[in-house]
């Protein structure tokens, strides 16, 4: 898969040489990037190759930084550069840009769904919600949205909510590995046995699941 992404970039790179004025390539690059650094993330890789990831995420940001500058108004770019933010725990910067791409378009179900997320990381939990509800009446049953109101709600306490949001999520992606973690920790909350088995499961699709929810508050 890796290989994917590093033909993506000679691509990007050899367009750009061609048109240094090619935002669709500066954007390709910030996604290839991206994808490339989220990949190794998520491999076991030797504790060397770390630092390489967090270059590739820098090296994203950088392209997307250069899409923005030849066209300010470019959505994408800072959805895809405050995604990156967001990977690398930098909350701050990555809700400037959800701000930015949610005043440029107003419509966008993903930059509302994303700022949700965030926000719910953040303990802003009021405006999360809020976000994730214009997310989901913009894109209804989108799974990302109801996975993320979903956090929200578990982090809130709500947990009968939470649970119905992760179930609805799951219907429509049965290996969400977040939402079956999200769903077994509020069915436990609520002295529910059930969701030892749906925390197993999630644990099975995705090692770092438990890592990736105290990280993030849980």
């Amino acid at each position: 898969m890796i290989g994917v992404y590093d033909a993506a970039i000679r691509d990007c790179s050899n367009a750009v040489q061609l048109d240094p004025n090619h935002i669709n390539s500066f954007l390709g690059l910030g996604n290839a990037y991206a994808l490339l650094a989220a990949n190794q993330e998520k491999a076991t890789v030797p504790t060397s190759n770390k630092g390489k990831t967090v270059d590739d995420y820098n090296r994203a940001i950088a392209e997307y930084g250069r899409a923005i500058a030849l066209n300010p108004s470019i959505v994408a770019a800072y959805i895809g550069r405050g995604h990156v933010f967001e990977a690398m725990a930098d909350y701050a910067h990555a809700l400037q840009d959800y701000d930015q791409a949610i005043q440029l378009d107003g419509q966008s179900a993903t930059a509302f769904n994303n700022r949700c997320w965030v926000r719910a990381i953040t303990g802003d939990l009021e405006q999360a919600l809020s976000d994730c509800n214009a997310s989901l009446r913009l894109s209804p049953n989108n799974k990302d949205a109801l996975d993320s109101r979903g956090f929200a709600y578990l982090k809130k306490g709500n947990f009968d909510a939470a649970i119905a949001d992760f179930s609805t999520a799951l219907t429509l992606e049965p290996k969400l590995a977040s939402s079956l973690y999200g769903r077994g920790l509020a069915r436990l909350k609520k002295g529910d046995a059930d969701g030892k088995a749906d925390i197993e499961i999630a644990q099975q699709l995705n090692p770092s699941i438990a890592a990736n929810f105290h990280r993030q508050g849980l």
